[in-house]
């Protein structure tokens, strides 16, 4: 008796396995983080683009917004063109920087941990203008939390209740300013002083303390601007003591300075920069008196708004809706701007808005309007803005028409586009898509095709529900026109369409490139390339390698969106290739020719005699011999010698033997010669050829012949 199979219980095992795995991973990754109980010790009060905040119990990051709670041992990070502004439970702020992240410890003592990017403290009697990093002369810095520390790598700085600018550039690279107050610094158990307005550059060598001489004033940090204007005028003003030269402005739209807006040299501490709404760094550069080191100033940002009334996109003003049987659904669309947090939308039929038919309060920026009677409105959107700095803006208004038709409104053509070509093949195969206008009113459209504009030569005549179709139709290459009525769910008929024209051609056929067709090449261990033209279709291309001419032997075929294809043959002998381009149902469309490409063990020559700058003593023979090393393969070979100025004295001379005798020895000089071999082989009535082998040689001659001396009792006179 065999037992039952079973098998199906371990299924259903693994199917509640993964759905049980499963709904725990979409838990933890669509869950928000719990707060847990640590106390509250600021808020983040305003915030630009990406700022992200990490429980001190949880692992996962999530987005916050202006306002949200900050609580102890939080860590807080900034993404690229991003900062944060925190403000602590004494009125004192953290300005974070972008791409920067800190972590929050007020347990026992205030500790902050500073792991990358840049930063500024400032107490809450120093942040006149709501900024953090301004030089503030004098004064404690006020309401900074009683003996703050900032821990970064292996260095503590003790703040105290002053006020700071902090960057880190690299692993261990430090620069620290005090803008009021003083500051410690503590590294390798060593401590180092900072007084107000002093500036530590630390790194792996030592700290370098140096005196600021680089005062920015105004525009305040993190200030902001309101501009109905293209531009907005922005002035800058700056303080210097006598320790700088050549100081200039520099702006820039992110804290690294690699995105500058301007380089402006003084003048006279002021400047007035016309600049596009957006954020912006600015910071003075300087040459220190020494002449030897450089100064920059403190980092600080500001921010341009553009304030303008919204404006309503869409629909167009005047734009008329037709209808016959239910009025359109009307969507109302206007652009968004961050200043303002609610949109007010009215619908009026006067345009002084005093009969308001629709009026809803929306934090997004549209709203979809629908049941309305035949006539005229009038739509405004008025904008209410996150804070008090700036007022509201109302839209400027636009007219809509409602009107009611006896018949539906004809249909609006979209594809093919008057004029497009279609290939005949996709056009009979039905791949090509004609599509119209939907209506929600109608119920039923008539789509005709004919060969004439007049449309008595019709090809094509279809009912049918939705909007779109794929005719199938056996056609000959010409033009041809197109239209489309409608009827609606109430009986009535529209009129047709406009009338809109294509083309249909034969699909271009697919033209080789290379390699040549019947082509005996050398048989090598790597990649052979096959190119072929374009083609006006969408490349869809099955490329084929067979070892037959009829490809009931494919050993390749790959499928590809491109123009050439690779393959790397294993052996010699005789294959044929081939592309085709097909459907995205795998119908063939096009087909190249078949080329044939023959692979042999093509080798080059091998030299015996003479050898490489063999000296060859002609004083006792009267030919040269050139000899190589038999091919029993090679059809033929060519043999060309030339002296040491290039000049050919036999050229591509052709011979079926493995040697090759030069007897004219009255142009063999001494001096130096050169010869080149090249092989032949044949397959059938295709020739192909290695590559050509280069030898040098000398002639000399060590029985030289003595030349005769001519004797006379006469004297020779030569005028």
């Amino acid at each position: 008796m065999q037992s039952k199979d079973k098998s199906y219980l371990y299924i259903i095992f693994l199917v509640l396995i993964i759905i049980f795995f499963s709904f725990r991973l979409f838990k933890n990754m669509t869950r928000f983080s719990k707060e847990g109980e640590n106390p509250i010790i600021g808020m983040l009060t305003f915030k630009n683009k990406l700022i992200q905040r990490k429980f001190d119990s949880e692992v996962i990051w999530d987005e916050v917004e202006s306002g949200v709670e900050i609580r102890n041992r939080d860590t807080i990070r900034t993404g690229d063109y991003s900062d944060a502004l925190l403000t602590l439970v004494d009125k004192s702020k953290i300005n974070i920087n972008e791409n920067s992240m800190i972590y929050l410890d007020f347990s026992d003592s205030a500790i902050i941990d500073f792991a990358y990017g840049s930063l500024s403290l400032v107490g809450s009697e120093d942040n006149s203008g709501g900024g953090g990093g301004g030089t503030t002369k004098g004064g404690d810095g006020g309401g900074m939390l009683k003996d703050l520390k900032i821990t970064a790598g292996d260095k503590v700085l003790e703040i105290g209740n002053s006020s700071i600018n902090l960057e880190k550039s690299g692993k261990e690279d430090l620069k620290l300013q005090v803008t009021s107050g003083k500051a410690k610094i503590i590294s390798n158990g060593k401590e180092t002083e900072l007084k107000e307005n002093e500036v530590a550059n630390m790194s792996h060598d030592g700290i370098e303390v140096s005196e600021v001489t680089l005062f920015p004033s105004l525009p305040l940090d993190y200030q902001k601007f309101y501009s109905k204007t293209t531009k907005t005028p922005v002035n800058f003003e700056w303080s210097t003591t006598d320790g700088s030269e050549n100081v200039y402005l520099e702006i820039s739209k992110d804290s690294k300075f690699s995105s500058l807006v301007g380089k402006y040299p003084e003048r006279n501490n002021t400047l007035q920069v016309n600049l596009d709404s957006g954020s912006y760094y600015w910071r003075l550069t300087a040459v220190k008196k020494d002449k030897k080191s450089r100064e920059i100033s403190n980092l600080r940002k500001f921010q341009i708004f553009s304030v303008s009334p919204p404006s309503i996109v869409s629909p167009e003003d005047g734009k008329t809706y037709k209808f016959s049987a239910f009025a359109p659904l009307i969507e109302f669309t206007w652009k968004k701007n961050e200043l303002y947090k609610e949109y007010s939308f009215e619908l009026s039929t006067d345009s002084n808005f005093s009969d308001n038919i629709k009026k809803s309060l929306t934090s997004s920026n549209h709203i979809t309007i629908d049941n309305l009677p035949e006539g005229k409105y009038f739509a405004r959107v008025t904008a209410f803005p996150i804070g008090a700095e700036i007022s509201s803006e109302t839209s400027a208004p636009i007219s809509i028409n409602l009107e009611s038709t006896a018949i539906p409104e004809s249909p609006i053509l979209a594809s093919p586009s008057n004029g497009q070509k279609i290939f005949k093949l996709y056009f009979e195969k039905g791949f090509s898509l004609f599509q119209w206008k939907d209506n929600p009113e109608i119920k039923e459209y008539n789509i005709q095709i004919s060969s004439s504009k007049q449309f008595d030569k019709i090809i094509y005549d279809n009912k049918l529900s939705g909007n779109q179709t794929k005719p199938q139709v056996k056609a000959p290459p010409g033009i041809y026109f197109w239209r489309v009525s409608a009827h609606s769910k109430d009986g009535k008929n529209s009129e047709f369409s406009e009338i809109s024209s294509f083309e249909l051609k034969e699909i271009d056929k697919i033209e080789i490139i290379s390699p040549n067709n019947k082509s005996l090449n050398k048989f090598i261990d790597e990649n052979t390339v096959f190119q072929w033209k374009k083609i006006e279709a969408i490349p869809n291309f099955i490329f084929e390698i067979s070892k037959d001419e009829n490809f009931q032997n494919i050993i390749f075929s790959t499928k590809l969106n491109s123009y050439q294809a690779s393959y790397k043959f294993k052996e010699e002998g005789d294959y044929f290739w081939r592309v085709r381009l097909i459907s995205e149902d795998n119908i063939d469309l096009s087909k190249s020719d078949v080329y044939s490409y023959s692979l042999d063990n093509i080798k080059d020559p091998v030299i015996i005699s003479p050898k490489e700058n063999e000296k060859v003593d002609m004083s006792k023979t009267e030919e040269l011999t050139l000899k190589w090393e038999k091919d029993p393969k090679a059809y033929l070979y060519i043999i060309e010698i030339n002296d040491s100025y290039g000049r050919s004295i036999v050229k591509s001379t052709k011979t079926n033997n493995n040697y090759y005798i030069f007897k004219d020895i009255s142009k063999l000089e001494e001096g130096s010669f050169s010869w080149n071999i090249q092989s032949i082989y044949k397959k059938g009535e295709i020739e192909s050829f290695s590559n050509k082998l280069n030898g040098n040689f000398k002639i000399t001659l060590s029985d030289k012949p003595v030349i005769p001396l001519a004797k006379s009792q006469k004297k020779f006179y030569v005028e």
